[in-house]
């Protein structure tokens, strides 16, 4: 049996300013009553989750979700009378729609299937223009640049340039109702520099910018978390600080809040980066970049050969190097599915994207990331929670599409150079 809870589903226009049908109700299974009977929701930090409901299928409701780019909002009503959440809001995904009736009518108005996706997925739909204030066609540079910039900062100007209200309007890039939130002062003091190339899509370049704010603030592996809330109307882009909760919520099968762990660690790849150049000739500027935890931990020294020849300057000459040996350091590989129990409520005692304490195997605990959720909610049954923590986003990410986005950056840096 899951826990109580009580949530209202709503169908909005793509701007999230206004509702295009009826609330949706939790139906009732035991008289028949219509409205929703399952709701699947996926939230992962930094990362476009997705969620399905199946409801009644009412003229209304029909009619909603097959106008363009209509959005779905899974509001969580607090059973205890306080404030009511947005457990996740977006865009539905697919035109059509599965739509289940039996003939003459004797099953009422039928069951409706709709699939939708996390705001965050606005971002994956828009590439960063080195030149935001250019269409595409009239670029002439060939990198976006940031230097020595709040992270925080940088993260709200790619956004507001490259697809909220300062984006370009000939052709319109500008998504509707996505505006800048409240600054959180997210990391103060802490500053970076990055460029990206033409082909980089903007979630892309939000993660990196937020993962070199968290290594420069030394807090890394957590991270700031990237959000589209659904307030006032509005899409508002906020980057948030989730806390640090490590000595007060603790995973451990002897606790019995862990339902799976997987423990796969990986020696590293590669330590040392040799940067450079290709095609320079002499007096060319070569850096050496060294892992230094990898090689204080014990293992032995692995060079690598980075062409960085889109490099500016000697500093994005080690941020290539850099670059390599994150993706190809040393990774513990370790994630596990939780029990939601009364004393580690996901939503409650820790939020997405919290640092929490695991232990992946008897005696052994290490800081890990509340990397995601999965929920499923029944009329019948109430609300079942599995959270996901990890130690290394990488290894909670599908691998593969990982692998597909560093392809993309190699090739990103090479064309850039052309």
């Amino acid at each position: 049996m899951g826990r109580r809870a009580e949530y209202t589903l709503l169908i909005t226009n793509p701007s999230g300013s206004q509702t295009v049908c009826d609330p949706i109700e939790a139906g009732d299974p035991r008289t028949g009553a219509p409205g929703w009977s399952e709701i699947r929701l996926g939230p992962r930090l930094n990362e476009a989750g997705s969620g399905t409901i199946t409801c009644t299928a009412r003229p209304d409701i029909l009619a909603a979700v097959n106008d363009p780019d209509n959005r779905v909002v899974a509001r969580r009503e607090d059973p205890s009378g306080g404030s009511s959440t947005v457990e996740m809001a977006g865009p539905i995904e697919m035109p059509k729609h599965g739509y289940e009736a039996s003939r003459d009518g004797t099953d009422g108005p039928g069951r409706l299937t709709i699939t939708f996706a996390d705001d965050l997925v606005l971002l994956t739909e828009r590439g960063v223009y080195p030149n935001p204030a250019l269409a595409a066609t009239a670029q002439t540079t060939t990198k976006y640049t940031i230097t020595n910039v709040n992270p925080e900062d940088a993260a709200r100007a790619l956004v507001y340039l490259q697809a909220g209200p300062g984006a370009h309007t000939s052709p319109d890039r500008r998504t509707p109702g996505l505006v800048l939130g409240p600054d959180n002062n997210v990391l103060p003091g802490v500053t970076i520099s990055t460029s990206f190339t033409r082909d980089v899509v903007l979630s892309d370049a939000l993660r990196e910018v937020v993962r070199l704010g968290a290594v420069a603030a030394d807090v890394y592996p957590r991270r700031p978390r990237l959000r589209i809330i659904h307030a006032a109307g509005q899409l508002q882009f906020v980057v948030e600080m989730p806390p640090d909760l490590s000595d007060a919520v603790i995973f451990s099968r002897a606790l019995g809040n862990v339902e799976m762990t997987d423990y796969a660690p990986e020696s590293p790849r590669d330590t040392v980066a040799i940067v450079g150049d290709a095609t320079a000739g002499p007096g060319r500027i070569v850096k050496e970049r060294t892992n230094a935890d990898a090689h204080a931990a014990g293992w032995r020294r692995r060079e690598v050969w980075v062409d960085a020849r889109g490099a500016a300057n000697a500093a994005e000459l080690e941020q290539a190097g850099d670059d390599v040996l994150a993706e190809g350091g040393p990774k513990v590989g370790f994630t596990l599915r939780a029990i939601d129990t009364a004393k580690t409520r996901y939503g409650y005692d820790y939020p997405l994207g919290a640092m929490v304490a695991a232990e992946p195997y008897e005696g052994q605990m290490v800081s890990a990331l509340v990397m995601g959720a999965d929920i499923t909610v029944t009329a019948a049954a109430g609300e079942d929670v599995v959270p996901i923590v990890g130690v290394d986003g990488d290894q909670v990410d599908d691998r593969k599409a990982a692998e597909i986005r560093r392809i993309l950056r190699r090739l990103g840096s090479l064309e850039g150079a052309l």
